[in-house]
């Protein structure tokens, strides 16, 4: 109860109009538990609240998530699925509206600096580049995307693979092991690994790409799938009933594959 008592006291300091949390974990928990009120709770998706159910991992979980979204004010989702499962556990009347995250079209657009930053990255005009700008971690399936790289330069003998490394640091070894896996599959020459890139500058990466991929085993409304149709960047994502079919498309906004199958992903 420390940690209520804590957050009680900041916000008679702070004498904020609105408590927002943003998914319905810990924070939504002290908030409801300190009485904080107006409370607004955005779900977003990517964790227990995943495809087409409620998942609780804990007795805490199944306890205090209900209880929460009983003393919420307004939810928000970013999606309408989300929205079906989390609806039978909030109180009935409380306002609740489906609103997608999204993001700057004046930042995220094709950018001019693309060829430039090609030719640094060492990609020659012609190469075909496939870009993973999610969190390097095993959520991710960073492993069937170098899996399918071999299968992928069959078809596409100058297909290259540029992996951004965010988060590696969390999961040092997940890291070493993806890269062993580069150099058992004898890809080394065609993966390049990036650190960590600032978001003003992303656009300029998912232009260089000719294809993003996006395959994390659950998800939301997954920003770096904007971002790179933002760019006019098509995206393969996996076929997550956790994504709103009318905001992602199969063949229209994104590709979407079945299973995190590399024969799939490669051919896609």
């Amino acid at each position: 109860m420390g940690a209520v008592r804590r957050l009680r006291s900041i916000t008679r300091q702070l004498r904020p109009q609105i408590i927002h949390v943003h998914f319905l974990g810990r924070g939504a928990w002290l908030a409801a538990l300190a009485r904080l009120r107006p409370l607004v709770i955005t779900e977003m998706g990517g964790g227990d609240i995943t495809g087409t159910a409620w998942h609780p991992s804990s007795i805490r979980e199944r306890i205090l998530t209900p209880f929460a979204l009983r003393r919420s004010d307004l939810v928000l989702y970013w999606s309408r699925n989300l929205a079906a499962i989390v609806a039978p556990l909030r109180q009935p009347g409380t306002e609740a509206q489906v609103v997608v995250g999204g993001i700057d079209v004046e930042v995220f657009r094709r950018s001019p600096k693309a060829k430039e930053l090609r030719h640094s990255l060492g990609f020659g005009a012609t190469d075909f580049v496939i870009f993973s700008p999610r969190l390097f971690r095993p959520l991710s399936n960073i492993e069937t995307i170098i899996r399918a790289l071999p299968r992928v330069r069959d078809t596409i003998p100058r297909a290259r693979l540029l992996i951004l490394k965010y988060g590696a640091g969390d999961y040092p070894e997940y890291e070493a092991t993806m890269e062993r896996l580069v150099d058992h599959l004898g890809v080394r020459p065609f993966v390049s690994f990036l650190p960590s890139i600032p978001n003003p500058e992303m656009p300029a990466y998912y232009s260089v790409a000719d294809c993003t991929v996006s395959i994390p085993h659950t998800d939301g409304t997954p920003m770096t799938v904007m971002e790179s149709a933002a760019c006019e960047t098509p995206t393969i994502i996996l076929d997550l009933p956790d994504y709103d079919p009318a905001i992602f498309v199969h063949r229209r906004t994104v590709i979407r594959v079945h299973g995190r199958d590399p024969a799939s992903l490669a051919d896609a």
